[in-house]
């Protein structure tokens, strides 16, 4: 130290420490969220002979910590090293975030129209292309259930080709029949008045089970 005369340097040699030191616990905290992740998988449960997310609670949470943690890492000078990796994480996180966001959405969507679309011979009979529409999803959407038990890591099964597009569309075709269902839920009300003092949800709810 003497020989290189980094006494003369002190600010210098103090920064570049602090500078390493800082790269050392973003690379520590890259590999606990990296190995975290390799273990996390997707629970299922059987729902009509159709596996379906169990509670994913606390998948959301680490979601959650995980992306707050990246965004700090992004806001230091001192990820250069390992930025495109934590780019990588970052954009796992939220295509993590829309898919489950989705998934349980179009999941609920489905166990209430169900048993209505496929079990009900009065509704089909009344709404034959919203039935059609409905019988085609139901069986991707079983189809894509059972594919992503059978690979059930989080990140595999989040950011499989084409997953989030999938869900979405299956959102937008299960709202198409959703409106046929409402325009059809008038008839319902009209009959049965005090229909009209519950929510649309709870009306579904209630047909779905009758």
């Amino acid at each position: 130290l003497i020989v290189l005369e980094l006494h003369k340097y002190e600010a210098d040699v103090e920064e570049l420490v602090e500078s390493a030191q800082k790269e050392d616990k973003i690379e520590n905290k890259l590999k606990d969220i990296i190995k975290a992740w390799d273990k996390m998988k997707f629970d299922f449960e059987s729902h009509k002979d159709v596996p379906i997310l169990a509670e994913t609670t606390e998948i959301v949470e680490l979601v959650e910590q995980h992306g707050m943690d990246i965004q700090g890492m992004l806001a230091s000078k001192d990820v250069a090293e390992f930025k495109e990796t934590v780019e990588k994480w970052r954009n796992n996180m939220k295509t993590l975030d829309s898919v489950i966001d989705k998934w349980k959405k179009v999941q609920s969507d489905w166990k209430i129209l169900r048993p209505i679309f496929i079990e009900s011979e009065d509704i089909r009979a009344q709404l034959p292309e919203a039935t059609v529409t409905f019988q085609r999803v139901n069986e991707e959407w079983r189809e894509l259930m059972i594919e992503a038990s059978e690979e059930p890591g989080v990140i595999a099964a989040a950011t499989a080709d084409g997953r989030l597009e999938k869900l979405r569309s299956f959102e937008a075709e299960i709202e198409t029949c959703n409106k046929a269902l409402s325009d059809q839920l008038e008839s319902k009300r009209k009959l049965f008045p005090r229909f009209y003092f519950v929510s649309q949800d709870i009306l579904l709810t209630i047909l779905s089970n009758a």
